[in-house]
């Protein structure tokens, strides 16, 4: 009882401290804030911001809220994640379905051709960000990331880095992100090493049907196949819905690639649906699907023709609020991708696993 008196007493204080002045002639429903600032004190800043960000749609009050949102990110400008997963696979080196590359000059067998490599991964990452709130609504941040993950084979074992920098701007029904970002993947097997260079803006409007356009441009260059360099270019379109307990988002997507070897260059395009509901009180679930067709602009290297790939995937997830370690609850997920092409070096399909622990700080 005194312990719960107490906590009410700090909330008091800060919310005439902090956010009184926001709220000063105004008709401000002090009970939303006084729940925002119960998740800052009890280390939710990320829920806080969260719910701060969803009040911003009373469009009456948004410049309230986004002010309240300001305060918050001030307050708390550190922003930790962490996490750790096993990646089971049914086929972790990505070999092809087929043994033989038929070609106009002969037939030649296909590396690690039919198989496949059944391996379980083990994935370690940690990022760290860093945001400035300049002023109502405007909020620059650089983030940090790094990931391990191994496998028994060396050679497709990978880290993964990358360093952003992002300009976001809020108001009450539409979110803005710029951002440029550098990132390096290095492989056991040198020949897929790679560092990316790029620029992305991400619009977001808020409504009954939340609504995304993004769009990205990047530069590609692998460090021990150079033909491979070259720009690559994507745009998306995304919307999304929540009815009651279940949540419902679908999109379209295209992209260009234009390394400098003519016969890898091609066009995709893509659709996605995605599925979410609480299953239960303490169980979500879901389920993905997307597919994507790339068209090649030039004829393969030893066949008279163009590539042309066909990418399917499905997947399904779970989580259970009652099962808990060190504070997290785990996520399970499964995807099966089928990669089909009319050559066969790329033809293959594989089933990726993951039971997943994040931790947000």
């Amino acid at each position: 009882m005194v312990q719960a008196w107490g906590l009410r007493c700090v909330v008091a204080l800060c919310l005439y401290l902090f956010w009184s002045p926001i709220g000063a002639a105004q008709n401000v429903n002090y009970d939303r804030l006084a729940r925002a600032e119960q998740m800052l004190q009890s280390g939710q800043s990320r829920r806080a911001e969260a719910y701060l960000l969803y009040l911003t749609r009373e469009t009456s009050q948004a410049g309230i809220y986004l002010d309240a949102l300001t305060k918050a990110i001030k307050r708390h400008p550190w922003q930790v994640t962490g996490g750790f997963a096993l990646r089971p696979s049914s086929n972790a080196n990505r070999a092809a379905t087929a043994r033989v590359f038929e070609t106009s000059s002969g037939d030649f067998e296909i590396e690690n051709g039919g198989e496949s490599q059944a391996s379980v991964g083990l994935q370690l990452s940690a990022g760290v960000a860093y945001r400035w709130a300049v002023k109502r609504g405007r909020v620059v941040s650089v983030t940090g990331n790094l990931s391990r993950t191994a496998y028994e084979d060396a050679d497709i074992s990978h880290w993964d880095a990358s360093l952003s920098a992002d300009y976001r701007i809020y108001s009450a029904d539409d979110d803005w992100r710029f951002g440029l970002q550098i990132s390096s993947a290095r492989f056991g097997d040198a020949g897929s090493d790679r560092d990316t260079i790029g620029a992305r803006v991400v619009w977001t409007h808020r409504g009954e049907v939340d609504r995304t356009i993004t769009l990205r441009a990047e530069h590609r260059d692998y460090l021990t196949k150079d033909n491979l360099d070259g720009p690559y270019v994507y745009g998306a379109a995304g919307w999304a819905q929540r009815v009651d307990d279940n949540g419902y988002s679908w999109g379209l997507s295209v992209e260009r690639s234009l390394p400098d070897l003519g016969y890898q260059r091609y066009w995709g395009v893509g659709v996605r649906a995605d599925y979410r509901t609480e299953i239960t009180d303490n169980i979500q679930g879901g389920i993905t699907a997307s597919m994507t067709a790339r068209r090649y602009n030039e004829d393969f290297s030893g066949v008279d023709y163009a590539r042309r790939d066909d990418i399917a995937k499905i997947g399904l997830t779970l989580s259970d609020d009652r099962i808990e370690f060190l504070g997290a609850t785990p996520t399970f997920g499964c995807t099966y991708t089928r990669h089909g092409s009319n050559i066969s070096l790329y033809e293959t399909d594989y089933v990726d696993c993951q039971i997943g622990f994040d931790y947000r700080f």
